[in-house]
């Protein structure tokens, strides 16, 4: 967990081989370096906004620009998204252990303890892990089209270094998910301060506004079937 929302770093100790990607019609190979959420869209698709969204970020291998891979969370599923529980999941855990570290043992409304039982909708029970493995590529359905420009960070300094890449396909998260992931950001304890570190507005945003296009041209990359 970061101060600027949710966050999660990919290691960088030689430790795993972070998976790369392409992207059609660019030059150089991007690796992974770390995703996280934005709660509020920092896009629209056809001047829709959506409930949250995330970004993949990739740096250049030898090279000094970033592609992101970016996908839309809406909170419109009527079951729980199973890999996007083990998401959350793994933020919880991390939120206790750093309210543990602060002797500040009170979690956000929606979250239990580690290895407590939590009562889900439906009457599911879920568990706090010690090991979570997850990959948010998976999130996307095989097939999926990109909305694709070069554009700029959306967090100072802002710098036009990214490729963009944002999946046409929103991911489906219950409303309760949704909850869980708003609980968490703007619940946020920065571990090293053990005081409250969000910077989400009043509404609990964490996004950039959305920026006019000032000229930039999208396209809608395809698969090849």
């Amino acid at each position: 967990l970061t101060n600027t929302g949710v966050k999660a770093s990919f290691p960088g100790d030689d430790s795993c081989v972070n998976p790369t990607v392409r992207i059609p019609g660019i030059n150089g190979v991007y690796k992974a370096l770390q995703f996280h959420i934005h709660t509020s869209s920092e896009h629209t698709i056809d001047g829709n906004f959506y409930g949250a969204e995330l970004h993949t970020v990739h740096g250049e291998v030898d090279g000094d620009r970033f592609a992101v891979i970016g996908m839309m969370i809406q909170p419109d599923a009527t079951e729980p998204n199973d890999l996007f529980d083990v998401l959350l999941t793994g933020w919880e855990q991390q939120d206790m252990a750093n309210r543990q570290a602060c002797a500040n043992p009170a979690p956000p409304a929606n979250v239990n303890p580690v290895d407590t039982p939590v009562d889900t909708p439906g009457g599911a029970v879920r568990k706090l892990q010690d090991d979570i493995i997850f990959a948010p590529y998976n999130l996307l359905p095989e097939g999926t089209a990109f909305f694709h420009y070069d554009g700029g960070l959306t967090t100072p300094p802002c710098s036009e270094v990214v490729w963009w890449n944002l999946a046409d396909t929103a991911v489906a998260v219950t409303p309760a998910q949704y909850m869980r992931l708003v609980d968490l950001v703007v619940s946020y304890i920065d571990a090293s301060t053990c005081k409250p570190g969000t910077n989400a507005g009043p509404v609990g945003s964490t996004s950039r506004p959305v920026q006019p296009l000032y000229g930039r041209i999208v396209e809608r990359v395809c698969p090849a079937n």
